[in-house]
């Protein structure tokens, strides 16, 4: 499970978050664990996604051999009784908004049917499918997501 799904099950379930903490497992069995208190309690996955990177680089598991990473979400709160900072930033802003949109779409069309830009692969298909095209059948070619078609 990634930060976007734990962000997703917090808001689907109306909670937040104050504390985060990332376990590792590493190949002999043993486990290695880091947690962390967030600036204020949230169920945004971009919050969360930062927390858990900043645990992942304090692990220090260079070379190691992980067999499995564990993220947990603590010091959980009610959604609708916990205050979020207003921020002059529009682009968290506009995440946050945009959330409960992207939760809605993958409850209905299941998780990654809608990804931010950010996340999309860097290559697509122009003119792949088309009125009364299939995909799979399209005859269209691939161009960088740059640089516009030829």
């Amino acid at each position: 499970m990634g930060a976007g799904d734990l962000g997703a099950r917090l808001r689907a379930a109306g909670r937040t978050a104050r504390a985060v903490e990332l376990q590792a497992t590493l190949a002999d069995r043993s486990t290695a664990t880091r947690s962390l208190t967030l600036p204020e309690p949230t169920g945004h996955s971009p919050a969360l996604r930062d927390a858990l990177y900043t645990l992942h680089t304090r692990l220090g598991l260079q070379r190691a051999r992980v067999r499995a990473l564990t993220a947990r979400a603590g010091d959980l709160r009610d959604a609708r009784t916990t205050g979020t900072q207003l921020t002059f930033d529009r682009p968290t802003e506009s995440a946050r908004a945009l959330e409960p949109v992207l939760d809605r779409a993958a409850a209905r069309f299941g998780t990654g049917a809608l990804l931010p830009a950010a996340l999309a692969p860097g290559r697509r298909a122009v003119g792949a499918v088309g009125a009364g095209e299939y995909p799979g059948r399209s005859r269209g070619k691939f161009v960088d997501a740059g640089r516009p078609p030829a």
